[in-house]
């Protein structure tokens, strides 16, 4: 049996094929049109290391607050089926987290992973821009027509691994961190250009967003004269660029679109308080009296705080700070993901919710690999 045993003795288990069955259904569910495979075989993969979890104090008593807030939400609700699917879409990263902390998935998230779903972002863009009608695939949306997509002489962007070019997008960008941090040195200048061609593909105001304010970051944090020339020169290239040309027949590149976007952004309040709200549903959410689930929308944290309450909100900031490993270098990945949020929810996407458990479940450790 092959297991993977880590410098301070921890041992961590090769995953199983049941365990990358729930991992690859979970980041293409998009073009599978569901999510249930990952989440039942997600599930069979944590029965089946049950004696191997090891659970902390914090962590067993943030378990045990979400369990009580499902039963009263449950308790208190119109519809408990619409109850349950918000809570899936918000908190399933729970689920992900407990098989991907029994397992070791360092291997699998690589490199070539990440070139692979760049190479598939590429390919789907050719397709359904030329031989294949978009409507055909599961990963499109259409119940709102294809005018969210279309963007530019009738550019129909990819939707991609999470069903949307805007989630797609900062998912590429915290995937391409989350790869950098656990195999240092693999990723290489042509895998820069890659994620930058997808970003253009994916015309999104939120990639472009995250794409910049991740580069602005790694500034920040480095200490190389080269890193940072080069860093600077690119910034510049950019700010010039918006400065000199009219983008204003391109929404996503015009300055006047992201300026409407964060004024709206900033008028969080008037969504969350309004008059006759009640407290139950200030606290628990408007999930309590609504027909259907609340599950998309683009602002993501509003959505989140407007249909899982406070309550939902405080137990939810309260499971991350239970489950990030102390000596955890995915801060920056997990930052780009809540930042993300603002805009469209892609960190509760079934792809997002996989990469969110990853970054909470993992601490930078060399490992070494033996044959038992």
């Amino acid at each position: 049996m092959s297991i993977y045993k880590v410098h301070n003795k921890m041992i961590y288990w090769r995953p199983n094929t049941i365990a990358l069955i729930s991992f690859y259904t979970a980041i293409f569910a998009a073009y599978l049109g569901t999510s249930l495979i990952s989440m039942i075989f997600a599930s069979v993969a944590i029965f089946l290391t049950f004696r191997r979890q090891n659970i902390s104090i914090g962590q067993s008593f943030a378990l045990l607050l979400f369990l009580i807030f499902v039963g009263a939400s449950l308790i208190l609700s119109e519809n408990n089926v619409a109850v349950l699917k918000n809570h899936r879409f918000y908190f399933g990263f729970i689920l992900y987290y407990f098989m991907l902390r029994a397992y070791t998935f360092d291997k699998y998230v690589s490199a070539k992973f990440f070139r692979f779903i760049c190479y598939t972002i590429i390919v789907e863009t050719v397709l359904v821009n030329t031989m294949i009608s978009p409507e055909l695939l599961p990963n499109y949306p259409i119940e709102s027509g294809l005018e969210t997509s279309s963007v530019l002489f009738g550019y129909i962007r990819p939707m991609s691994f999470t069903g949307n070019a805007s989630m797609s997008a900062t998912m590429l960008v915290v995937m391409y961190y989350i790869v950098k941090t656990v195999h240092p040195g693999t990723l290489k200048m042509k895998d820069n250009v890659l994620m930058f061609i997808n970003i253009i593909l994916f015309m999104s105001g939120t990639g472009f967003a995250i794409y910049l304010f991740s580069i602005a970051i790694m500034f920040l944090k480095s200490r190389t004269l080269k890193i940072r020339f080069y860093i600077i020169l690119f910034l510049t290239i950019v700010v010039s660029y918006f400065s000199f040309y009219d983008f204003s027949y391109i929404q996503k590149l015009s300055p006047a679109y992201y300026y409407h976007v964060i004024s709206k952004k900033l008028k969080i309040g008037e969504d969350i308080y309004y008059e006759g709200r009640t407290l139950d549903n200030m606290l628990f959410g408007e999930q309590l009296v609504l027909d259907a689930p609340a599950t998309s929308g683009d602002y993501g944290w509003n959505i989140f705080i407007t249909v899982e309450g406070f309550i939902g909100v405080t137990i939810f900031i309260f499971l991350i700070f239970a489950f990030i490993q102390k000596k955890s270098s995915m801060k920056f990945p997990i930052l780009l993901m809540l930042v993300g949020a603002l805009h469209y929810p892609g960190i509760f996407t079934q792809a997002g919710q996989l990469l969110f458990a990853y970054a909470l479940s993992v601490k930078k450790i060399k490992y070494i690999k033996q044959e038992v």
